[in-house]
């Protein structure tokens, strides 16, 4: 579900945030960032870490006052193939929140749902583990997509039905 907020919408989670609570915490106190509800709202940058010995598609989730977490494996690498490996950061809005635990999380306004795995973005980053997989049903794909694609079906079968009774 995608969770929209000032026109910027949020729907790709970073990880790693349990790591980075100092820096989260002072962005979500910071005066300066959009406030609404327990919500805070920071402008950072997406930046590649190729020499990070974790994850050589490694995409950090970075403000002004440090690291806030990075993209997920499979985003960093959807996010690198989007690029195309010209781009070594991008600024996007984060929303930081915090729930009823102590502990903040976030997700930035980056739409990397629509994006398909392809072999190019295989090829080129070399990471067949965390690649995406090309859908090989007409029924994968988003939750829009699949819910547009059942109702085709189904009205296809009501139509075919109701033609064989009536024929």
């Amino acid at each position: 579900m995608t969770d929209w907020h000032f026109g910027y919408e949020f729907n790709t989670p970073i990880v790693g945030e349990s790591n980075y609570q100092p820096a989260l915490d002072k962005n979500y106190k910071n005066p300066n960032s959009l406030k609404k509800g327990a919500s805070a709202f920071v402008d950072v940058e997406l930046v590649y870490e190729p020499n990070n010995p974790y994850d050589k598609n490694a995409v950090a989730v970075v403000s002004t006052h440090g690291t806030l977490g990075y993209l997920s494996k499979q985003d960093a690498i959807r996010y690198r193939h989007l690029c195309e490996g010209n781009r070594d950061t991008l600024s996007v809005r984060c929303k930081i929140y915090r729930g009823d635990h102590p502990m903040y999380g976030a997700w930035v306004d980056l739409n990397l749902e629509d994006l398909a795995g392809s072999s190019q973005s295989l090829k080129k980053y070399n990471d067949a583990a965390s690649q995406p997989s090309p859908s090989p049903s007409p029924l994968s794909g988003t939750p829009k997509q699949k819910i547009s694609m059942t109702m085709i079906i189904v009205g296809v079968l009501i139509l075919f039905f109701v033609f064989s009774i009536v024929f």
